[in-house]
């Protein structure tokens, strides 16, 4: 007798299992020590195929069901008879719950006016923490795919000023490039316009350039009409073309 004395003093708590992937409830259990039940649970060493079943689809996604506390009551007895209503109300929210098949005889039809009243009056509670975390979880998606979209505003405004600062420097070569053709085109002109017909070798020495680039140009200048281009011997020889 002291035992069950013992016994009816202690706490027991209601506890439920809920899939963090859809938030459904699962299972409706009593413990004493409802964590280290829980423990028990993942192992699937019960009978319950089902909820084994569920479980491991669960851990093969990577996934741990969640285990909430309902409630918490003094004796077994109590506690079997609010394990019972809960199974009711959360049948009455069409929650699958693997408990069934321990449960047979539980329908919510069948349950009292009142138990039915408290399970709508439940319903609404659990709709509405439902939507709270749901709500919660569109928040936070929202929020990280507002923070991916600036971070690729970022990248691309990145690459935009990079890709102007190298249009910029090639602009800049570009121009310092015309700048210099355009010296070197005046210094050849320069020079063919004091003196006689002369190779590009010596043309080069007059203006400081190396004969390569000097030919270059008075191809570019033979190509505009400005220079004339004669053979003499193995020798090329240029001439300023005065304009007519």
């Amino acid at each position: 007798m002291g035992k069950n004395i013992a016994q009816s003093d202690e706490d027991y708590s209601i506890y439920r299992l809920v899939d963090p992937r859809d938030l459904l409830v699962h299972y409706i259990g009593i413990s004493r020590q409802p964590y280290v039940r829980y423990g028990k649970h993942l192992t699937r060493a019960d009978n319950n195929v089902a909820k084994n079943a569920w479980i491991l689809e669960m851990t093969e996604q990577g996934q741990l069901p969640l285990i909430e506390i309902i409630e918490t009551v003094k004796g077994v007895s109590n506690a079997k008879q609010r394990e019972a209503h809960w199974i009711t109300v959360y049948l009455g929210l069409g929650m699958p719950l693997t408990n069934v098949q321990q449960c047979p005889s539980l329908n919510y039809h069948e349950a009292p006016a009142s138990s039915q009243l408290e399970c709508i009056s439940f319903a609404l509670e659990t709709l509405q923490t439902m939507s709270a975390q749901l709500n919660k979880q569109i928040a936070q998606l929202q929020e990280e795919v507002a923070n991916m979209k600036i971070r690729d505003e970022a990248r691309i405004s990145s690459i935009h000023r990079a890709y102007a600062r190298t249009a910029d420097r090639a602009l800049k070569r570009r121009r310092k490039s015309i700048k210099l053709q355009k010296t070197i085109s005046e210094k050849i002109v320069y020079q063919l316009k004091r003196l006689e017909p002369s190779t590009a070798r010596e043309i080069a020495l007059l203006v400081h350039l190396d004969a390569q680039t000097v030919r270059e140009e008075l191809q570019t200048l033979i190509a505009s009409g400005m220079v004339e281009e004669a053979r003499v011997g193995k020798t090329f020889r240029y001439r300023y073309i005065v304009a007519s």
